[in-house]
């Protein structure tokens, strides 16, 4: 999500297929794109480590295989070819994203959705926000709640930023496990 990953499915072009069923995962984003996955190259967006390859790839083959029968056959199809990749990682790899992954797992439900809303967002922006987007979140992750407050509601803020913007770094900012690790954190 938001380390920069090498290598995890970042050629997603379909929409995303809806989390695996359960209880503690959060929906689907609304918007085809690239949902999870890593971000190309100096694009600033964001490796979401709650994707479905991520959730899938932590199930048994039969666990895997009930939720992909579920799928239309095209989304079965990419699903597979990703998770395919995802497998072929050095074990290495595989163990960082887990890692990765494992502070948002242990969110509430409703947090979890916060978060995978705002990583969907941010990596739909135009890569032209990305990085600017991506900047202010560092920023704002290290301020205190009340400067983070006061970052939110002024005017600098609201003029920078498009409120669609404005609500993914006000998600994330609120919602991001503390000690999260983010490419650029000190």
């Amino acid at each position: 999500m938001l380390v920069a990953a090498s290598g995890v499915s970042s050629d997603q072009k379909a929409k995303p297929a809806p989390p695996p069923k359960a209880a503690a995962k959060p929906p689907a984003p609304k918007n085809p794109g690239k949902a999870g996955g890593t971000p190309k190259k100096g694009g600033g967006g964001l490796y979401n480590p709650l994707n479905p390859v991520q959730r899938l790839s932590q199930m048994t083959p039969e666990q895997r295989e009930r939720v992909l029968e579920q799928l239309p056959p095209e989304r079965q199809a990419q699903m597979r070819q990703q998770l395919e990749k995802f497998d072929s990682l050095p074990a290495a790899q595989k163990e960082r994203l887990s890692r990765l992954a494992q502070p948002l797992t242990a969110l509430p439900p409703a947090r979890q959705r916060i978060v995978y809303q705002g990583i969907v967002g941010i990596n739909h922006l135009p890569e032209d926000r990305k990085k600017p987007v991506r900047q202010e979140l560092l920023s704002l992750l290290e301020m205190s709640e009340e400067e983070r407050s006061a970052r939110l509601a002024s005017d600098d803020f609201k003029t920078k930023y498009s409120r669609q913007e404005q609500k993914i770094l006000s998600d994330l900012s609120t919602n991001l496990p503390a000690g999260y690790p983010i490419a650029g954190r000190h």
